[in-house]
Parts: structure tokens; C-alpha cells; sequence
């Protein structure tokens, strides 16, 4: 498994937009941890990992 702060550098160094910083949310299977961005459409995008 790939950890967001690996792929929070990977998107800014392709120059993609972040919409947060990394957040906690809760999730059906408990605490995770989200980075959005959009996709080329305009769509909300949210990448996450459980904790």
C-alpha cells in the first residue's frame, strides 16, 4: 500500500491541484485519511486509505 503523503508529492510534482491537505474522516470501516483533487472533468476525486 502506497501512503498519501507518496502520493500527495507524486501529484504536486505533476502540477495537479490539491483541494485539501491530507484530512481524517470516518468511514464504514472506521478512521481514514482523504486527499481530493479534481479530475480533468471537473469531478470531486477523493483518495484515501484506512488507518
Amino acid at each position: 500500500m502506497i501512503d498519501l503523503e507518496t502520493v500527495e508529492q507524486e501529484l504536486m510534482a505533476k502540477g495537479i491541484k490539491l483541494l485539501t491537505d491530507i484530512v481524517e474522516r470516518h468511514g464504514a470501516h472506521g478512521t481514514m485519511r482523504s486527499l481530493y483533487v479534481r479530475d480533468p472533468d471537473g469531478n470531486l476525486v477523493e483518495l484515501s486509505n484506512y488507518c
